[in-house]
């Protein structure tokens, strides 16, 4: 065997990316999707659709009118025209409540954590 030819034992191997490690409590996407059809349909039974985005910063599990459509970033989700409850877990385990009037020029919604208050020096 000359030098260019690699027998098949001894070719580069490639590992496989590790596993995506789920956040600590993360729904699984069946389950999230399962909770988003509910929302879906309800929407759609209304009037006026609205693709409404829904962000927070560093993540959040979202509740729109009291129905779970999972963690952010969620995109597009079909909203009526109108007021709403959005209900924000965040990842420290506090919870953002807001009632917006969602409309075509209203539909992008972010929650922020409030940052850590800087501790006081002596």
């Amino acid at each position: 065997m000359t030098r260019s030819e690699t027998p098949p034992s001894e070719t580069a191997s490639f590992e496989s990316p590790p596993p995506e490690i789920p956040r600590p409590d993360a729904e699984s996407p069946d389950s999230i999707a399962a909770d988003a059809a509910p929302a879906q349909e309800t929407a759609a039974a209304g009037a006026e659709q609205i693709p409404v985005n829904i962000n927070a910063n560093p993540w959040a599990t979202i509740e729109l009118d009291g129905m779970a459509l999972g963690e952010t970033p969620l995109a597009g989700v079909p909203v009526t025209a109108g007021s709403h409850s959005f209900r924000a877990h965040m990842p420290d385990g506090s919870v953002i409540e807001r009632s917006i009037e969602i409309d075509a020029e209203n539909r992008f919604v972010v929650f922020d954590m409030a940052p850590a208050a800087p501790a006081e020096g002596p």
